[in-house]
């Protein structure tokens, strides 16, 4: 018999990947396998990563046409998410379905977070240091996708959409080494291929109200926006239930990575890293030949309660800038500086002119461009390198000997 829209799209790229993997062509191409694995520097690598296909777009020529987008697994976690829209090709389009594999990579994994706290552990069942109020939810690893065509570009759009998720992360036992510094009385740490998890807890709005993760099936892939009316939510989980026999639910988005960063040991509080890690990041925008987003900050609370601000490049072996910073160490404090004490509008406490940007919604009630000045008067010192890190790295299994001795 004839096979719907779905199945016709599964067939599609099941004969795409065929083709894909018979013929020699720049993603297997060495220097591009070593530069989306991290080993060299990742800017001009446009392949790997996590890939979105897009199987229907618009071109100068009449008739569709299918394309690809690529981006790495941290940035690909912002982006590729249900409910956020992708600009194209002169078109609109959306995340309609995740490809599921059958191995273990694509399996579930229960996760205690908290959103509030920014932290993120294993669920073990029981509340470990402190997440008695953290939540469960289970935790699907970020795979390629398929894109659907929402309609073209229209010029009436003055602006573009992009829906502000809540991401939260860990680090792991894994880095290449690096260099520990004292700026003042603050330690911080420069670290290469840092092991990062990130944890994508869906749209911002819902994780305040407490509806974690993103509406997908966890059978076959297919996922529904978080801004769909409840009777079409409902219509989604009823069809996947009838057909895969099993009820979607909620499910967060992980994905992993090695990142180059530098870590600010012991801040106080949350707000105190956003602060400070905002204002360096704005600064760096405006004295490094970078974009704002080139660099990304988390907080992350770690097993004894200490609070570390982590500030990374999402770029694939690094993009130097972090080294730019420690580099024109004054420069940067002293813009940042300037910024926070003469912010244009002269806001109360933070606007879009200073430290407020659409990516940081999540923390505009924590953003104090004053309380920012005074928390870098700590840092307004020449960084000065005391030890080399040695690299270390985590055992992914156990293997087959026996110890030999206790």
């Amino acid at each position: 018999g004839l096979i719907d829209r779905e199945e016709d799209q599964l067939l599609r790229r099941c004969d795409d990947y065929i083709n894909r993997i018979m013929r020699r062509d720049s993603s297997t191409y060495t220097l591009t396998v070593l530069g989306v694995e991290g080993f060299l520097p990742g800017y001009g690598v446009y392949e790997g990563g996590v890939v979105a296909s897009a199987r229907a777009g618009f071109a100068r020529h009449p008739g569709s046409r299918s394309f690809e987008l690529s981006r790495s697994n941290v940035v690909a976690l912002r982006e590729f998410v249900p409910g956020n829209r992708l600009y194209a090709n002169r078109g609109t389009f959306y995340v309609s379905r995740f490809h599921l594999a059958a191995d273990e990579s694509s399996k579930l994994r229960t996760l205690r977070v908290d959103p509030e706290k920014g932290t993120v552990s294993d669920h073990t069942g029981n509340a470990a240091y402190g997440q008695s109020a953290a939540q469960i939810i289970d935790a699907l690893p970020l795979t390629d996708l398929d894109l659907t065509h929402e309609s073209r570009i229209s010029e009436d759009e003055s602006l573009r959409f992009s829906m502000p998720v809540e991401i939260v992360g860990r680090l792991r036992r894994r880095c290449r080494g690096g260099k520990a510094f004292k700026i003042g009385q603050v330690e911080a740490h420069h670290l290469k291929g840092q092991g990062i998890e990130l944890v994508n807890l869906g749209e911002t709005g819902r994780v305040k109200r407490k509806e974690l993760g993103h509406w997908i099936c966890s059978i076959c892939g297919a996922a529904k926006t978080p801004y769909a009316v409840p009777a079409e939510i409902n219509h989604f989980i009823q069809g996947h239930k009838d057909r895969c026999g099993r009820e979607p639910v909620r499910l967060a988005l992980t994905a992993q990575a090695d990142v180059d960063m530098i870590q600010f040991h012991a801040m106080e509080n949350p707000a105190k890293g956003i602060n400070i890690g905002e204002a360096l990041r704005t600064a760096a925008a405006r004295v490094l030949d970078m974009g704002p987003e080139d660099l990304q900050l988390l907080v992350v609370q770690k097993p004894d309660d200490t609070l570390d601000l982590l500030l990374y490049d999402p770029m694939p072996g690094g993009s130097g800038l972090l080294d730019q910073m420690l580099g024109r160490w004054p420069e940067i404090i002293t813009a940042a500086r300037n910024l926070l004490a003469n912010c244009p509008l002269a806001c109360e406490a933070a606007c879009y002119c200073c430290l407020k940007t659409f990516r940081n919604q999540s923390h505009h009630e924590a953003l104090d461009r004053h309380k920012a000045l005074e928390y870098l008067q700590a840092l307004d010192h020449t960084p000065q390198s005391y030890r080399d890190i040695g690299p270390q790295f985590e055992e992914e299994s156990a293997g087959q000997g026996t110890p030999s001795n206790t």
